[in-house]
């Protein structure tokens, strides 16, 4: 029985509808999991264990009637703290919202649910998703260690939900990238996970949700599990428009990561400059190249000539109000917590020294012209997530460049997904980030797969 831990979504599913195991004998086996690994990593902050339960034993009596719908009907998951669970605390992290219980689902949960999904629980964030989120220690939960290696952190801020998955207490989990929250999770956790096209997936419900203003676009919602297949059916499952978030639209269609990639053009690198990578960075980045070579793809080393310069940009972005959007941001959050709360100690940030807006849109709409006109020439990005593996829990990165690999694709829109590619010479997993134009989710996740499938890591 233990194997289904690790099982994908898509076997968990298939298997629950043909019987071959039960939904209530699936999450079972996930809470006993979680019993006996949460207390070391800390990832698993809130359980639903009699409702789950509960919810189990009904898909099984629908399943035993042959009502076998939904995609993920029976499937035992968690949710980051960061999205609102109708009849589930929901704390963002923040100790002014401990036993906060939110009346309505976050769209992407309403929509999991409805497929069938059985919430186990929530997982840890960091603080709001923005307070110190290089690493998952909010105030309120404290630290998540890394299961790989417990005086590593599991990055952060959807570091509760990597190390989740990675440690087989859920199928999979639901996180959110304003930087690169769910990217560099799961490559220090040796997980897959993807932050979507802008507009895929509505921001409904998450503490980081729309009215930010310029930060509007840089927040987009995805699944992190174990394998590729289950990104794409997650991907399925959750995107579309709410009539909610203003800035969700249709733009993928494609759920499947079939498509052949026979003369699909790659560019790699395997550092650009911006921050020093390790070897073994390099390393993962070349096998997933002979990976993709291996699957009939036109390869040439190349990268966008503005990206190592994207950190200066996204840190320019975030910071030119002077901290405004974050004391926005906590205000929403407390309006559903503890009256007069004072406990949320948020950085304000200096204003950048060019504020004029109009100067800022020109810049940034210059920036994603020159990454669009890239992604004329190839259909694939492959390159590091971050420059090194799983950093020890008092190892924060100074500076934004750490991070301008991942804040690049916050800033263009384009979906990019993290698959596992590698081990350092420690045994810690690798991953590299595969990136494409807008609306090719599809292609980013089938050149995942390819690289999933024949490194075997």
């Amino acid at each position: 029985m233990q194997e289904w831990l690790f099982a994908s979504a898509v076997e968990m599913a298939t298997a629950i509808q043909r019987k071959a195991i039960s939904s209530h004998e699936l999450v079972t086996l996930h809470l006993e999991r979680i019993s006996a690994v949460n207390p070391a990593i800390n990832a698993v902050v809130t359980l639903a264990a009699e409702r789950a339960l509960d919810e189990a034993r009904k898909t099984d009596a629908q399943i035993a009637q042959g009502q076998n719908s939904g995609l993920l009907m029976g499937v035992p998951i968690t949710i980051k703290d960061s999205f609102d669970t109708e009849g589930i605390v929901t704390t963002y992290g923040m100790p002014a919202r401990a036993g906060v219980v939110p009346r309505k689902d976050a769209t992407v949960v309403a929509r999991l649910r409805e497929a069938g999904a059985i919430i186990l629980g929530k997982t840890n964030t960091s603080e709001l998703t923005v307070h110190q989120a290089a690493h998952t220690n909010p105030p309120l939960f404290g630290r998540t260690n890394n299961p790989y290696d417990l005086a590593r952190s599991p990055s952060g801020s959807s570091g509760g939900a990597a190390a989740a998955v990675a440690a087989g207490c859920a199928a999979l989990d639901i996180g959110s990238d304003t930087g690169g929250s769910i990217r560099d999770p799961a490559h220090v956790c040796g997980i897959a996970g993807i932050k979507p096209s802008a507009g895929l997936v509505p921001r409904t419900g998450h503490c980081v949700s729309y009215g930010l203003g310029t930060l509007d676009t840089l927040t987009q919602i995805g699944p992190m599990a174990r394998y590729v297949d289950d990104l794409a059916l997650a991907l399925t499952v959750i995107s579309g428009p709410d009539g909610q978030d203003p800035d969700a639209t249709s733009v993928y269609s494609n759920g499947t990561v079939e498509a052949g990639l026979a003369g699909i053009r790659v560019a790699y690198y395997t550092g650009c400059g911006a921050y020093p990578v390790s070897e073994d960075t390099a390393k993962a980045v070349t096998c997933a190249v002979a990976a993709l070579q291996d699957a009939k793809a036109d390869i040439s080393r190349d990268f966008p000539a503005g990206l190592p310069k994207a950190s200066m940009l996204f840190e320019a972005l975030v910071t030119a109000d002077g901290g405004v959007w974050k004391n926005k941001l906590s205000s929403l959050a407390l309006e559903g917590g503890i009256s007069g709360s004072t406990d949320l100690n948020l950085r304000q940030e200096p204003p950048a020294a060019d504020r004029s807006a109009t100067a800022f849109c020109k810049q940034i709409s210059a920036f994603k012209a020159d990454l669009s006109a890239f992604f004329s020439r190839y259909d694939v990005l492959l390159g590091p997530v971050s420059p090194a593996a799983a950093r020890l829990h008092d190892d924060t990165p100074q500076g934004y460049n750490f991070w301008n690999d991942l804040n690049v694709h916050n800033i263009s829109g384009f979906p990019a997904a993290t698959v596992p590619a590698g081990r350092n010479s420690g045994g810690l997993p690798i991953g590299v980030q595969v990136v494409s134009a807008i609306g090719r989710d599809h292609v980013a996740l089938a050149a995942a797969k390819a690289i999933q499938t024949r490194l075997g890591c």
